[in-house]
């Protein structure tokens, strides 16, 4: 569980909502396992399965830049990221 935006209470998310979590901390700049697993506040378990998982869509690609394991956000992970945005707008109450 996460505590919610405004800390009100916890919250438990779906695979989307952690799928864009994870996305949305390696949008700026590239990041390793340990900096998205704190930046998307999911645990060690919970962000080798959905590095996994989002690698293998080509949602997160390997940042070729860099000598040490880094991931970094691909274009068809920005695109999830603006349709994941745009549902949650049309339906903010909704568990996508």
């Amino acid at each position: 569980m996460v505590k919610s935006e405004y800390m009100k209470e916890p919250v438990n998310r779906d695979k989307f909502n952690l799928y864009s979590a994870i996305l949305e901390a390696s949008r700026k700049r590239s990041a390793s396992m340990t900096e998205l697993m704190y930046r998307s506040m999911t645990s060690n378990d919970q962000i080798k399965a959905y590095l996994d998982h989002l690698l293998r869509a080509g949602l997160l690609g390997y940042d070729d830049n860099d000598s040490r394991a880094r991931y970094r956000i691909t274009g068809k992970g920005e695109d999830f990221l603006t349709c994941h945005a745009e549902i949650t707008a049309m339906v903010p109450d909704a568990r996508i």
